[in-house]
């Protein structure tokens, strides 16, 4: 027998089939005295057993799919008449899938669990009955997997997300092949103030996954190695609604389970990878006493990887790999910034325009570094992010992302234009020296040709080059044309765009 190294799965040498023919079409299923011990150790085992039975039966051992591979094979070897062990298989079929209806009574897939029911938690446990062919359970609002626990041969638990309020809860059932076995609902009511995270209303906020080197005071502590300083921020993004953390897991890129926290309307949490450490760098009470790695543990790629946090229920809350390469933001890799996402939950994460860095040496651990716009116009004493206060011929909102004060008339607007060569081609290149922090606008650039079509940032016309971080709290945020200039293209125009951010 060999053991597939990519998926476990088991592979019989032909000489271990040799004798299958041979057998009785009525022999037992379960001859073993140590598959007998295996089976009875839990329904989850017994049920598997016999619903392989049951797949095999119904895919592969049976004369429909058997014979064409008997004529087909019975060309090259003449000499043999495989098409008589077609019967066999026929007779054989037809008492395994007896021996699975007596181990396990057939029953339709149900929840048992009444309507009506309420929980005061974010989740709730509901029951129900499956047969053998019952391989794996869905949310049917989202189609993701749910754990099954199951607690009898026929019978399965399962833990789904709950709301405040009314709450229609779909469980479909799908066999081995991913087909649709059925589908049933249970109304429950819940009473709680909290909903359990998901896309919806949970984000990674920062990442610091390249420290800055370790001080000699944090070498003396013990603490030598800078990435016993990685961490991970976590932030509520509902304005409204209590967040529970409960069975949300990192699952790539760090693999543990979230503390089960309540984090409040825009709370924020950190997860460090060794909080003994982190406080030392940042002070206690900061981040949550659960670490993802120890000292000997791999630590977050320096090289970017993928990262991914999954919700209670099996669903994707977040999902992006990072990079140390523009158009990621490259001062993250090292140079003591963390990766800091922009307005997060409102932006794809997955996107390497939604990241920058942080505003300040070390990251921002459970602090928004945002610079609010509503907030800077009222202490500005301006009504009105159009206009110009100061007569220096820039909007209140362009002095808002670059840094500027409404007040006082501008050195000159904060764009440039050079160009850039690759691969022996000069392609126009524009940038915008922006304050880092300034969120609440968004910055797209825009090329044209004649300065009548202007074409908004897309890979075939004019694409995102990355930010660059200038060390006195500002980036440089970089647009690059996808056309080079040549005879073809002898002239380019360039514009940045910038809009308030919903």
């Amino acid at each position: 027998m060999y053991f597939r190294p990519d998926d476990g799965k088991a592979m019989y040498f032909p000489w271990d089939m040799d004798f299958t023919f041979n057998l009785s079409t009525s022999s037992s299923v379960v001859n073993n005295g140590d598959l007998t011990k295996m089976l009875n150790a839990s329904p989850a085992n017994f049920r598997s057993y016999y619903g392989q039975l049951e797949e095999l039966c119904g895919t592969v051992f049976n004369s429909a799919y058997m014979t064409p591979w008997a004529q087909h094979y019975g060309q090259f070897l003449p000499s043999q008449n495989l098409t008589q062990y077609i019967s066999y298989i026929s007779s054989r079929r037809t008492f395994v899938l007896s021996a699975v209806n007596s181990a396990v009574p057939p029953v339709a897939f149900a929840i048992i669990t009444p309507d009506g029911g309420s929980t005061a938690e974010s989740t709730a446990v509901i029951k129900g009955t499956g047969w053998v062919n019952v391989a794996e359970i869905r949310l049917t609002s989202t189609g993701q997997p749910l754990a099954i626990t199951w607690t009898a041969k026929n019978a399965w638990s399962v833990t789904v997300p709950v709301k405040p309020g009314a709450n229609t809860v779909g469980l479909s059932a799908y066999d081995r092949s991913g087909v649709l076995i059925g589908s049933a609902t249970v109304a429950i009511t819940g009473t709680g103030t909290s909903v359990p995270a998901s896309a919806e209303n949970l984000a990674v906020s920062e990442v610091m996954y390249h420290p800055a080197a370790s001080s000699a005071a944090e070498a003396a502590a013990g603490y030598a190695d800078e990435e016993q300083f990685e961490f991970v921020e976590l932030v509520n993004t509902s304005a409204t609604l209590t967040v529970d953390l409960t069975g949300a897991a990192f699952t790539d890129g760090i693999a543990m389970p979230l503390p089960p926290n309540l984090l409040p309307p825009g709370g924020r949490i950190v997860i460090s990878r060794n909080p003994e450490a982190f406080a030392v760098r940042y002070g206690a009470g900061i981040a949550s006493p659960s670490g993802f790695g120890a000292s000997t543990s791999p630590a977050l790629s320096n090289g970017g990887e993928t990262l991914q946090l999954k919700a209670a229920d099996g669903g994707i809350i977040a999902e992006f790999a990072y990079s140390d390469t523009a158009p990621w933001p490259v001062d993250a890799d090292g140079a003591g910034y963390s990766l800091t996402a922009i307005r997060p939950g409102a932006t794809n994460a997955a996107d390497s325009a939604s990241w920058r860095t942080s505003a300040a040496v070390g990251g921002t651990p459970g602090v928004d570094d945002r610079i609010s716009l509503s907030a800077w116009l009222a202490a500005s004493g301006i009504t009105d992010a159009n206009s110009d206060s100061d007569g220096d011929g820039l909007p209140a909102l362009i002095e808002y992302a670059a840094g500027y004060s409404p007040s006082v008339a501008s050195p000159g607007a904060p764009v440039s234009v050079r160009t850039v060569e690759e691969n022996g081609a000069a392609f126009p290149r524009i940038s915008f020296v922006q304050k880092i922090g300034t969120d609440d606008v968004i910055m797209a650039a825009e090329v044209s040709s004649a300065l009548g079509v202007w074409s908004a940032t897309q890979p075939d016309a004019i694409k995102y080059a990355g930010r660059k971080n200038n060390g006195d709290g500002t980036e440089t945020v970089q647009y690059q044309s996808a056309t080079p200039i040549s005879p073809a293209a002898p002239r380019q125009f360039l514009r940045f765009r910038v809009t308030v951010a919903p």
